[in-house]
């Protein structure tokens, strides 16, 4: 891997690599989205309150 990229930059390398695969270029675009779906958007908020109200009846 040395050879092929040089040395120091193996890193570099590895993240231009991976980076299209991970990252989305329209995240906002994509959130407007779904937020555009009133169903998914009520199960959203349904689970996250629902989330939220199991962490108030949690111990520590």
């Amino acid at each position: 891997m040395t050879r092929i990229v040089g040395p120091r930059k193996i890193s570099k390398f590895v993240e231009d690599l991976v980076r299209p695969h991970v990252v989305r270029p329209n995240l906002e675009e994509a959130y407007a989205e779904m937020a555009k779906d009133a169903k998914r958007e009520k199960e959203a908020l349904k689970w996250a309150e629902g989330t939220f109200k199991a962490g108030l009846n949690e111990t520590r």
